[in-house]
């Protein structure tokens, strides 16, 4: 079969009128077959963003506020939290970024995953704790989301929590199709 100018570049109604056998769809369907889309990659690249975005947002938001950070978790109503206060205030962000690199290297992005998940179950038992106390006290995070009701917080951690440990479970799932074998444990 002769294959002319004229019968790569049809006018777009003929591609679209199904005609399988023009060398116009048949490229295309060959590109489109050598594109490999892996949803589970996607995802975890989706939920990595978010947790990126998520820690870096939160962790700027907390150094430039630091003063107000400090303060608004001295109110929290455990004792030992006026003393510990200014340190928690560097090391909380300080954590973040941290988890922020690990994220973004493919290498130390399980790690970087489970110690996400980790931090923002440590939050969350914060956020109970401030539900318990009954107290109207302002959220300590900074920024947008210290606009949300200790209710909607709640639910905003355990959404994060539950992305972060989902996307682990696919980044192994991954690993292990691609005999990638990274020395990751629950214990960092």
């Amino acid at each position: 079969m002769k294959v002319g100018i004229s019968s790569i570049y049809r006018p777009a109604a003929d591609v679209y009128a199904g005609e399988i056998g023009s060398p116009l769809v048949e490229i295309t369907i060959k590109k489109i077959m050598k594109i490999n889309i892996n949803r589970k990659e996607i995802v975890v690249l989706i939920a990595t963003s978010l947790l990126i975005i998520l820690f870096t947002y939160t962790a700027v938001n907390k150094i430039l506020e630091y003063e107000k950070f400090v303060f608004q978790m001295r109110l929290a109503p455990v004792r030992w939290m006026i003393f510990l206060a200014p340190w928690i205030g560097v090391l909380i962000p300080a954590i973040e970024l941290f988890l922020v690199a690990l994220l973004f290297i493919d290498k130390y992005r399980p790690k970087g995953l489970l110690g996400s998940a980790a931090l923002l179950m440590i939050f969350e038992l914060y956020i109970v704790g401030m539900l318990l106390s009954g107290l109207d006290l302002p959220c300590t995070c900074g920024g947008i989301i210290s606009k949300m009701s200790w209710e909607v917080h709640l639910l905003f951690n355990a959404a994060f929590t539950g992305l972060a440990i989902y996307a682990f479970c696919l980044l192994k799932q991954i690993n292990k199709k691609n005999n990638i074998q990274h020395t990751c444990s629950l214990v960092f």
